[in-house]
Formats: C-alpha cells, structure tokens, sequence
C-alpha cells in the first residue's frame, strides 16, 4: 500500500512539475496575462510543494527503516 501510494505520488509530482514549468514559461513570454499570479497557479504550486513534501518524508522514513 505505501509503495503504491508512494508510485502516484511520484507521478503527481511528475505532472505537477510541468504544469509549473509551463506555466512558467507562458508567463515568461506573455507577462500581461500574469500566469503566474493566477490563484490556478498558486494551486498547483502549493500541490507541488505538498506532494515533494511528502515524497520527501517517505524517503527519510524509509531510509531510516533500512538495516
């Protein structure tokens, strides 16, 4: 089961990242329509970060599990 939910995780994070990314980059060529002030934006940034938390956290619990 962790594993599992470890697996989507990762791949949310994957997602979450290029959403970022593109986002970023949108912003960067058309500025004037501030996608990145967007709350749509502050969502999936806050995701992301949630998700890395997470997947951050199972890392150093499962190390620290590891003999």
């Amino acid at each position: 089961m962790k594993d599992k939910l470890v697996a989507v995780l990762s791949h949310a994070a994957i997602v979450l990242a290029g959403a970022t990314l593109l986002l970023s980059i949108l912003d960067y060529y058309n500025p004037m329509l501030g996608f990145m002030d967007s709350p749509y934006s502050r969502v999936v940034l806050y995701a992301a970060l949630a998700v890395a938390a997470v997947l951050g956290v199972a890392a150093v619990v499962k190390d620290r599990k590891a003999p």
